[in-house]
């Protein structure tokens, strides 16, 4: 561990105080262990970073958000070269910032597991309670799960299992099958 650069903090208070102020807003978001119905309700996604205007955010959803709705499941990675790449300067900025950040700038309905970009919700009151769950499980289980506990877990934690469709739909959503293992779409696999 170094020592506090006194001589960084004298010259440039200013700074110091914006960033330490960035890490204190974003503290709750980080320490959420999992992505659970109850956590959910505790603590809110991230914010957009106050030095992010709602033009750029708009811009950046704009960009991003059709993508992750198309595919499921983005890369981490991937948000930051469409970012990147958009032409844009204050969009390619963005890039730079970290995951909380960007999960902030896309909105409250954005969430990762690991890296891995996905909708909280689809919309649709019959799939989502079962997919929050099933995101949950995800992040709580390095990305891959098993039929057997997440149905089990699922019928403990929503008081039904899913039905068929409504698994079908979520799964196929967000993962690809390794037999008996569901594993999120992207982690070296399809998707």
């Amino acid at each position: 561990m170094e020592q506090t650069d006194t001589d960084f903090i004298d010259k440039y208070p200013n700074l110091v105080r914006s960033e330490l102020e960035r890490w204190v807003m974003l503290s709750p978001w980080l320490e959420v262990d999992a992505f659970t119905p109850s956590a959910v309700e505790k603590v809110q996604p991230a914010p957009q970073p106050p030095f992010v205007s709602n033009g750029v955010a708009a811009a950046a959803q704009t960009l991003v958000l059709p993508n992750i709705a198309k595919d499921g499941v983005v890369k981490l990675s991937t948000i930051r070269q469409q970012l990147e790449r958009s032409g844009n300067l204050e969009l390619q900025q963005l890039c730079l910032l970290r995951e909380c950040e960007i999960l902030g700038i896309l909105g409250r309905n954005v969430c990762a597991v690991d890296g891995l970009v996905c909708l909280r919700r689809t919309g649709d009151e019959t799939i989502d309670p079962f997919r929050g769950f099933l995101i949950g499980l995800l992040r709580k289980r390095g990305r891959a799960v098993r039929r057997t506990e997440l149905m089990e877990g699922a019928a403990a934690a929503l008081g039904a299992a899913p039905t068929n469709a409504v698994y079908t739909k979520c799964l196929s959503d967000l993962c690809v099958s390794r037999g008996s293992t569901w594993v999120m779409k992207g982690n070296g696999n399809s998707g």
